[in-house]
């Protein structure tokens, strides 16, 4: 999922969650209230596995890089040698 996609999914995730407590609040019987509940806390543990796969990537293109860096030659350079 691109960047893009990601913010999208969270902003969608976060109405959910609001939309949630709002019904919630406004619950007549236990179903809505229940309901509301779920989808508060369905879209929070959501957001949060959203952050948690961005810092995954993150993390391995991190060790890629540095992976990349460990496998290349040391160049040595001779300072201050005149021939």
């Amino acid at each position: 999922m691109s960047n893009t996609g990601r913010w999208i999914a969270g902003g969608v995730l976060g109405l959910t969650a609001l939309l949630g407590l709002f019904l919630a609040s406004r619950a007549a019987d236990e179903e809505f209230y229940f309901l509301g509940w779920f989808l508060f806390i369905s879209g929070v543990v959501l957001i949060f596995v959203l952050i948690k796969r961005s810092h995954d990537l993150l993390d391995q293109a991190a060790a890629a890089v540095t992976e990349v860096e460990a496998e290349q030659p040391v160049e040595e350079k001779q300072h201050g040698t005149a021939e």
